[in-house]
């Protein structure tokens, strides 16, 4: 055993982590384990047997994560035994990797990694490769790396495991070097969590979470308790442990609409007629509702993590294109695509943070053609976009539209490819301005603010292939109203039968027969909704609770 390259997770947290308790603290936290499925990690400096691991098991650990490698030149001597003799007296088990981003690329150490036991598969006893990434124990705390750069690092580490094994890698880390290190990055958010930090009141959780990040998955509490090694605890039951081995992360959280600032609700029908409901849960993740006819489906988890987020936006053409979007707690563009609405695409930032930032919107169009617009209001109060060709975002652009102190950004698109774009305005009136197919006409406002009281939500649009275009808002009087303009004018405003309550977070969508359906957020934290039959407005009906 090289001992001088046997780094173990954590090895560097007592003299590093600010946040870390001291070790006589440390010491004292054997008995006072987080709820949760207690586990434990080893390296080379465990030497243990068969017996040792039966005994592991009766003392209460499920699970345990063994380190395989550092760099490119390193692999334990101890990882054999450990690995196969944990499996075999029942813990679920899998490795790790030390990383070393100064002396190799992240592509290099994730083969090396992956070629010397690095693996993963479905069979319910394997935890997903993990990479342990936290202080240098060999110099400059960040390796000599700038953040961008480690984040990219991570990231091709990340990439190449996947690509490997079929599985993202878990990543080990503690917040205080993640954000001094990668600036604390917000894209890893779909590789699960293993947070260390040390603490005499387990209680009271790991405190702050890197940004990638709302909940953990696995927790290094302590260095030394009960097991060998340092102690550790998945954040649910074993069942969940075990689901978690075999698929990706599971989450556990009510699908509840979450309660936040900003559009949270949003839909796409096909021309068809299927209606795809999304929602950001109160988990932090986009959840999925399809409606088939007069069927729903049963709410489902995508996985993917909106966070501290809202703003949801989603479009769908007619050759089955979808994207989601959204504002990020960051005030960057985010978004998951996918096509024919079942697998959806890790998430990924199209716009930055910065002058363009986003304190409304934003809203998402896709042509027949597959071509892509995001429209979303920029920190100087202009309409900005940024337009999708053969897969690749633009850079934005600024349109000559003002929304002033508008919200509540909405569009729709027709078949022509002609955009339209609607906004609150400060004045509570409903806004517009639309893409003639040479040029962006001058903002233009659209009065509701009589008997309606003015718009008091966010604004739903649909619109149809010829270009007719549906309006609806919650108004001061709590129900739904609606205007339209049928090429000629706009038709005034009309009250309809369904009471929205206090709901915001309206959307609206339209199938090719034109029949028009309106969802929200309710006072109750539920998804409620209210269509067109074909003759009348429905009243307000409950399709997910909160």
């Amino acid at each position: 055993m090289n001992a001088t390259h046997n780094h173990t997770m954590g090895s560097t947290i007592p003299l590093d982590e600010k946040s870390a308790a001291t070790p006589q603290a440390r010491s004292l936290l054997a008995a006072a384990a987080p709820a949760g499925t207690r586990g434990l990690d080893v390296s080379g400096w465990q030497s243990l047997t068969r017996a040792n691991w039966t005994t592991i098991w009766n003392n209460g650990a499920r699970f345990a994560y063994v380190k395989a490698t550092e760099a490119t030149d390193y692999t334990s001597g101890e990882f054999s035994e450990q690995y196969n003799d944990s499996a075999a007296a029942g813990l679920i088990r899998g490795a790790y990797h030390f990383a070393t981003p100064n002396t190799s690329s992240g592509n290099a150490q994730a083969n090396y990694f992956v070629d010397h036991g690095g693996g993963w598969s479905a069979d319910g006893k394997t935890l997903p490769p993990l990479l342990d990434i936290e202080y240098n124990p060999y110099g400059a705390t960040c390796y000599g790396l700038s953040q961008a750069q480690m984040v990219s690092w991570i990231s091709d580490f990340s990439n190449t495991v996947q690509s490997r094994t079929g599985r993202l890698p878990a990543i080990y880390s503690t917040t205080d070097w993640w954000t001094q290190c990668t600036g604390n990055s917000a894209v890893f958010a779909n590789n699960p969590l293993f947070i260390a930090r040390y603490t005499s009141n387990v209680a009271g959780g790991p405190g702050t979470l890197p940004a990638s990040w709302y909940q953990y998955t696995f927790w290094q509490y302590a260095d030394s308790g009960t097991f060998p090694g340092d102690q550790d605890v998945f954040n649910g039951s074993l069942l969940e442990l075990q689901t978690f081995a075999k698929t990706n992360p599971i989450k556990t959280t009510q699908p509840a609409v979450a309660p936040a600032l900003g559009r949270n609700v949003a839909v796409a029908e096909t021309p068809a007629g299927k209606i795809y409901l999304f929602w950001k849960g109160n988990n932090g993740d986009l959840w999925l509702k399809t409606k088939t006819g007069a069927t729903w489906s049963k709410s489902t988890d995508t996985g993917k993590w909106i966070g501290p987020g809202n703003g949801l936006s989603a479009a769908v053409n007619a050759s089955g294109q979808f994207i989601v979007g959204w504002r990020g707690g960051d005030s960057a563009l985010w978004i998951t695509t996918s096509t024919g609405g079942t697998t959806w695409s890790a998430i990924s930032r199209i716009i930055q943070a910065g002058a363009t930032a986003t304190p409304a919107g934003p809203t998402f169009e896709i042509a027949a053609n597959g071509t892509a617009y995001a429209f979303w209001k920029g920190q100087n109060n202009g309409l900005y976009q940024s337009i999708r060709t053969n897969g690749t975002w633009s850079r934005y652009y600024s349109l000559p539209d003002d929304v002033g102190p508008g919200t509540a950004i909405s569009s729709g698109i027709d078949g022509a490819g002609w955009t339209y774009v609607f906004w609150r305005g400060g004045d509570n009136n409903l806004w517009e301005a639309n893409w003639t197919g040479k040029a962006w006409t001058p903002q233009h406002r659209i009065p509701t603010t009589g008997a309606s009281g003015g718009v008091k939500s966010d604004v739903g649009v649909a619109v149809t292939s010829n270009g007719v275009q549906y309006v609806f808002w919650r108004g001061n009087d709590s129900r739904l109203y609606q205007t339209f303009w049928d090429g000629k004018g706009w038709r005034g405003y009309y009250g309809l039968g369904a009471n929205v309550g206090p709901g915001t977070s309206l959307s609206a969508s339209l199938n090719s027969k034109n029949a028009t359906s309106v969802f929200w957020q309710g006072g109750d934290n539920g998804i409620w909704t209210a269509y067109w039959t074909g003759s009348a407005w429905t009243g307000a009906q409950a399709v997910a609770k909160g």
